[in-house]
C-alpha cells in the first residue's frame, strides 16, 4: 500500500522576494519525501525567476542550511535585483519537467517609517523589570496609510541581537496613517537576563494586496494546503516585500 496519495503538487515553497535585499532565498522541498526534519543532501531541481514585464529569467542557486537539532533545508537564492512594483514568476521544476510555479507580487514602495514618538531614554537607562509600577512606555512608528504593512520587527541589541514581531500592535489613524507601536520596556522585561540595549531597531515590511491577512486568520488554517497558498503545483507561500529600517534608540 501506498503511504501517499497521488496527487498533482510537487514542492513546498516558502520565502519571500525583498526589493530592498541584495540577495533572495526561497526554502524549496519536495513532497512526499519522508524526511521530517532532514533534507537530502542534494536537490534535483531546476528554479528559475521571471520578471513578467521585460520576461528576463534567471537561475537560482541551491544551498544547504543546516539548523538546530540537525535540521536541514535547502535554500535557492540570487542575487538578481527585483524591482518595485512588479510581478515575477518563480518555477520550480523535477527532473522530468513537472512544475511547481508561484506568481509574486512586488509591492509599488517602501513603507518609509517615520518615528512619531521616540524612544524614552529614561525608562531605558533606569531598567527595573522587578518593579510593579514600573512605567511601560510605548515607541511609535508612522506610515502611509496606502502602504500595506506585512511586518514589523524590532531587533535589540544587548549582546546578541533579540527580536520581537509586533506587527499586530499596528492601527490605522483615520485613512491616511498607519501606526506601529512598540512596547519596548516590556520587550526587554520579557528577556530572560534583561539589560539595556545599544541599539534598537525597527524593520518593516511592505507588501502586496495578495498577502494572507494572517493576523485574522485562526492558528490552524495557514496549515491546511491551498489556503493561504499562492503555489500552483505545490503548497505554501512566496510573497513580495519591501523593506525600511529605522534606528529607534542608540547609546551613542
Amino acid at each position: 500500500m501506498d503511504t501517499f496519495e497521488e496527487n498533482d503538487r510537487h514542492y513546498s515553497l516558502f520565502g519571500f522576494l525583498n526589493a530592498t535585499a541584495d540577495t533572495q532565498f526561497v526554502r524549496v522541498e519536495p513532497l512526499r519525501d519522508s524526511m521530517l526534519t532532514r533534507a537530502p543532501a542534494t536537490l534535483d531541481a531546476t528554479v528559475q525567476l521571471t520578471n513578467l514585464a521585460t520576461q528576463d529569467s534567471h537561475p537560482l542557486r541551491d544551498s544547504l542550511f543546516q539548523y538546530l537539532d540537525r535540521a536541514t533545508a535547502h535554500n535557492f537564492y540570487t542575487t538578481e535585483d527585483i524591482e518595485l512594483g512588479t510581478t515575477y514568476r518563480l518555477t520550480v521544476r523535477t527532473p522530468s519537467g513537472e512544475a511547481s510555479r508561484a506568481l509574486i507580487d512586488i509591492p509599488d514602495a517602501v513603507p518609509n517609517p517615520s518615528v512619531h514618538i521616540p524612544v524614552f531614554r529614561d525608562a531605558i537607562s533606569e531598567l527595573n523589570c522587578d518593579d510593579p509600577h514600573r512605567t511601560s512606555p510605548n515607541a511609535v512608528l508612522s506610515f502611509r496609510g496606502d502602504i500595506r504593512i506585512v511586518g514589523v520587527k524590532v531587533l535589540y541589541d544587548v549582546g546578541p541581537i533579540r527580536t520581537f514581531g509586533h506587527l499586530a500592535d499596528t492601527l490605522h489613524i483615520g485613512t491616511d496613517v498607519v501606526q506601529a507601536r512598540i512596547p519596548y520596556v516590556d520587550d526587554l522585561c520579557q528577556m530572560s537576563d534583561p539589560q539595556v540595549p545599544e541599539q534598537i531597531k525597527v524593520i518593516v515590511a511592505a507588501g502586496s494586496s495578495q498577502w494572507p491577512k494572517f493576523l485574522a486568520l485562526d492558528d490552524s488554517v495557514p496549515l491546511i494546503p491551498g489556503t493561504t497558498s499562492n503555489v500552483d503545483g505545490g503548497v505554501g507561500f512566496v510573497g513580495g516585500i519591501a523593506t525600511d529600517t529605522v534606528t529607534m534608540y542608540s547609546e551613542n
